[in-house]
């Protein structure tokens, strides 16, 4: 069981990604193999950060792992988290080229991971979250742009204080953090198609919502299992 903290989408904002993503896929011709990169920078790195919460062996922890999942407290419905699905999305793919090169994540786990905490105790890294997430105000997020790291395919993730957060919630120091949502996984060695899909999601702009909430998640099972949940203070 791995753990990581995170932040949820809400429903319409997860809604609005899925629409995006059928009409990219329904689109006649698909764009040209892109370059490496992002279509639209992530957030700015993030060098250092304050003692870290418990860990156990030398799982990776940052924001780019593939194990991370979490929802923000919200002011309506729509704002309380993506609801169940009954499994990974079927958008199509850009061309015939690129037939079954994607794995399309479950829209039921999307998230913007803060920190990867590995097979640490849970009751430990739940007290630790609770003592230095006491008091931080709750941010606001918006999912812009997209782009692609070795394998993967992602919407970019920003807003005033997101860092700082995933900095305090544990976001490692071993590579700068970059908020995402991550779309889809691919193989490494066939990068194509995921630039396409970058290159077609590079205008997408989701809604501003608040983040109230950080959540602690376990990995080994779909839906991820919810370990915790930290508020966040609302001005």
């Amino acid at each position: 069981m791995l753990l990581f903290s995170a932040l949820r989408l809400p429903l319409d904002v997860a809604a609005s990604v899925q629409a995006a993503l059928r009409e990219a896929g329904e689109a006649e011709n698909g764009p040209a193999n892109a370059g490496d990169g992002a279509a639209v920078a992530p957030s700015p790195g993030i060098s250092s950060r304050p003692s870290g919460p418990p860990r156990a062996g030398t799982s990776p922890h940052s924001s780019a792992s593939p194990h991370a999942d979490a929802p923000p407290q919200a002011d309506s419905p729509s704002d309380r988290g993506t609801p169940p699905h009954p499994g990974p999305p079927d958008f199509g793919t850009p061309g015939p080229a690129t037939s079954g090169r994607l794995r399309w994540t479950d829209p039921a786990g999307w998230h913007i991971t803060l920190g990867f905490h590995g097979e640490a105790d849970p009751a430990e890294v739940t007290a630790w979250l609770a003592r230095v997430l006491d008091g931080r105000p709750a941010v606001e997020v918006r999912l812009r742009g997209s782009g692609t790291f070795p394998g993967v395919l992602w919407l970019a993730a920003a807003g005033e204080g997101l860092d700082a957060l995933a900095l305090a919630a544990g976001a490692g120091d071993d590579r700068p953090y970059r908020a995402h949502l991550t779309l889809a996984r691919h193989p490494r060695e066939h990068p194509g198609p995921a630039r396409q899909w970058a290159q077609r999601l590079a205008g997408f702009r989701s809604r501003t919502w608040t983040a109230g909430e950080v959540v602690l998640m376990a990995s080994g099972g779909r839906p991820y299992r919810t370990v915790g949940r930290f508020g966040l203070h609302r001005a």
